[in-house]
């Protein structure tokens, strides 16, 4: 009887214990991405509001990368990575580590975490050619995202065995600084 009733509380607050735990990891990646958004004001308000030429780290480590079109991409190999750049302004490159980073499923993980791998656990926007564009070149910077964990499938909805893109969740900062918890359907709206 004492042990059905144990085993019953048991399952009823493991899953409130993993969404508290799963909140509080969402929380520090939010902080560590305003840590980097604040960064990269600084940033900015050294080179005339312009952003960094800069690379995400896992782009510099895919072999041929494809050019999409950007006239930058051939530059890749000599691109400095964002940690790079961001260096002088962070005071602890750790706020590029989400807590939450369980690493991506390829076959170069082997187990590390993105943030292991490539010194990053979130996603620069290089790829939509913000390097070298100012800031003013944006209508609405609160509504553009510059970094985030969205698409790597840490932060899931469902369980990550039955998760699709959709279902994810994940920090993004905004180029005004802030940060929000989204899902991939409305940073695409």
């Amino acid at each position: 009887m004492v042990l059905g009733i144990l085993s019953l509380l048991v399952a009823l607050l493991l899953p409130a214990l993993q969404r508290a735990r799963a909140t509080s990891r969402e929380s520090a990646c939010a902080t560590n991405l305003r840590q980097v958004g604040a960064a990269l004001l600084m940033y900015l308000a050294d080179y005339d509001d312009t952003f960094p030429y800069a690379i995400d780290p896992w782009r510099k480590a895919q072999e041929g990368f494809p050019d999409q079109g950007e006239p930058w991409y051939a530059d890749i190999p000599r691109l400095p990575t964002f940690p790079d750049v961001m260096k002088p302004y962070l005071a602890d490159l750790r706020v590029l580590s989400c807590p939450s980073d369980t690493g991506v499923d390829d076959d170069r993980s082997q187990g590390r975490t993105r943030y292991e791998q490539y010194g990053m656990s979130y996603t620069f926007a290089d790829s939509y050619g913000l390097s070298g564009k100012r800031l003013g070149d944006f209508p609405e910077p609160a509504r553009t995202s510059y970094m985030d964990d969205i698409g790597l499938r840490w932060h899931l909805l469902v369980p990550r065995s039955e998760a699709t893109f959709f279902e994810q969740r994940g920090s993004a900062l905004y180029l005004d600084g802030h940060v929000k918890l989204e899902t991939p359907a409305h940073l695409l709206k």
